[in-house]
């Protein structure tokens, strides 16, 4: 059983060139077969199944996971000095199947943005994968700006120990500086000593426990507002963040069109919110309760699964009228929560 599952394992491989040859998997399920049917094998096929599995396990040392963190980044500039640059930072591997982009918050008009997020890509191949970190500077409503791009070999992290890297990120045509990028890495690699089996069985029981309709935590940080709707008096913004019969409120800030707020909201539930959608609204109060009553901004409608699958998303959305609102959404598994609605 240990060799039809360790081939069943490395068969669903997402590269091709990870997979084992056909004929070295009808030799170790041949040989595997015949002691299970208590046929000793030919003389020298024990030697070629040990083969086939020391390759398989060699290929298995290679994938682990890469954690990054975007600490700072440097004097960010722009070939045209005169142009807004509101910098973030986009990570992606090379030579995957996986088409995710994961992204820091943008920074307003910051020469020196200090980040501090991390974030954590599964390798596949450390020996030919790359890691592509692209600088962008946001301009307006889903209008991005390519200012510079480096690469860093995953090889070139420290298995188990960080390792502080200052980068330097150029532009494609003419090599122009647009910045330092200060990152911290670490790279996890599977585990050398343990069984692939066991680490099969392992995954599966895992995933059978997070992807059942547990309790978890929902959290909801209101980042920032960008490009709100200029009135005629002042705009004086809050959000409304309303989900399923409760309503919760930030903060307002007076006279502001690019409001900052930071705030998290919970929501401790007794299963997923996988059907559930998130209503998140822009009001903004008149600056005398004498004045006319509160006024819409623009409102969004989130939907919750893929929150649920992603565990942890950052996004900018568009809002109903005009303007954006940065969100981040987390979902934290716990099989010893309480079920209740508390803040």
């Amino acid at each position: 059983m240990t060799v039809f599952a360790t081939i069943a394992y490395q068969c669903l491989k997402r590269d091709p060139k990870e997979r084992p040859l056909m004929s070295d998997v009808v030799t170790a399920l041949t040989t595997a077969f015949q002691y299970q049917c208590l046929k000793p094998p030919r003389t020298g096929s024990i030697p070629k199944v040990i083969n086939v599995l020391t390759a398989m396990e060699l290929k298995r040392r290679r994938s682990g996971i890469l954690s990054v963190k975007i600490v700072e980044g440097i004097y960010v500039r722009r070939i045209n000095p005169f142009a807004a640059c509101n910098p973030f930072v986009t990570l992606k591997l090379s030579h995957t199947d996986l088409q995710s982009v994961h992204k820091t918050t943008v920074k307003h008009k910051e020469s020196y943005p200090k980040w501090n997020e991390e974030f954590s890509l599964k390798v596949e191949n450390i020996d030919v994968q790359s890691l592509h970190i692209t600088v962008m500077s946001e301009q307006s409503v889903n209008k991005y700006d390519y200012l510079g791009r480096s690469s860093m070999e995953s090889k070139e992290v420290s298995p188990d120990n960080p390792k502080t890297h200052n980068i330097s990120v150029r532009t494609k045509h003419n090599g122009f500086l647009v910045c330092k990028l200060k990152l911290e890495t670490v790279y996890k690699p599977l585990a050398y000593n343990q069984s692939l089996v066991n680490e099969y069985l392992s995954a599966m029981q895992k995933a059978a426990v997070e992807t059942r309709d547990g309790p978890g935590l929902l959290v909801i940080i209101i980042h920032e507002a960008r490009y709100l709707e200029k009135r005629e008096l002042s705009c004086n913004p809050y959000v409304s963040v309303s989900f399923r019969d409760e309503l919760r409120k930030t903060k307002t800030i007076m006279n502001d069109h690019y409001p900052e707020w930071k705030e998290k909201f919970t929501f401790t539930l007794d299963r997923p919110p996988r059907d559930d959608k998130l209503r998140l609204e822009v009001i903004s109060t008149p600056w005398s309760r004498f004045l006319d009553k509160e006024e819409s901004m623009g409102c969004v409608d989130i939907d919750l699964a893929h929150v649920v699958d992603e565990e942890r998303i950052i996004d900018t959305y568009k809002l109903k009228g005009l303007g954006m609102l940065e969100v981040e959404l987390q979902w934290r598994i716990s099989n010893h929560i309480t079920p209740n609605n508390d803040t």
